[in-house]
């Protein structure tokens, strides 16, 4: 099983209270963090925390179920969930999008789609304020070097990326070049919601 890091912070904010200020217990999960737990397990009593973060972590769950449900359990009623994550891309090729991903990143095991993150959610005790969907652009190299990927490899997704420029088959990226460089498309998610009844 995978294990996550994750940090207890305290966040100060001004309220028009006569006691001038307020503290709020939150969680943040990370995939770019030293690892040391395991997110289907939290070190945490339930009901302690007014927030939980996750930032690029849900693809790299087996459980994705069982991650939202500790997020549950440790979230006060009515505290937020706030996730930033990438969504699947078309459904007819996400096994291919995923497969070009753990070929980079072998702790990749699966992007969610919108609609599975808001169904998981609401199951596990979530209310949905917000849901957002953007493109950010990326440059291949760039996201090869993020992971040092070994040049083997690189040179197989570069290949397959050129390839599906030049219309011969697809990825499920949708690459294209721009400037002597090759692109693609990240779809982020960003989810919020509020935890309602128990959490237990």
């Amino acid at each position: 099983s995978k294990w996550w890091n994750a940090r207890r912070e305290t966040t100060a904010s001004k309220t028009p209270s006569a006691k001038g200020s307020f503290s709020a217990s939150h969680i943040m999960y990370s995939a770019f963090l030293t690892p040391y737990f395991s997110p289907c397990s939290l070190p945490f009593a339930d009901g302690v925390f007014d927030a939980v973060v996750s930032r690029l972590a849900f693809p790299h769950f087996e459980d994705a179920g069982a991650v939202m449900r500790e997020m549950r359990r440790v979230l006060k009623e009515g505290g937020r969930l706030a996730i930033v994550d990438m969504a699947a891309r078309e459904e007819s090729l996400r096994g291919v999008a995923d497969g070009y991903e753990r070929l980079r990143d072998p702790s990749h095991v699966r992007c969610l789609s919108e609609r599975e993150f808001e169904s998981l959610a609401e199951k596990n005790g979530f209310s949905r304020e917000f849901t957002f969907l953007t493109k950010i652009p990326v440059r291949l190299s760039a996201w090869l070097d993020l992971t040092c990927t070994p040049r083997e490899i690189r040179e197989e997704i570069v290949g397959a990326m050129e390839r599906e420029i030049g219309g011969v088959s697809r990825t499920g990226f949708e690459p294209y070049a721009k400037d002597g460089e090759i692109l693609f498309d990240h779809r982020w998610f960003m989810y919020i919601g509020t935890a309602a009844g128990s959490g237990r």
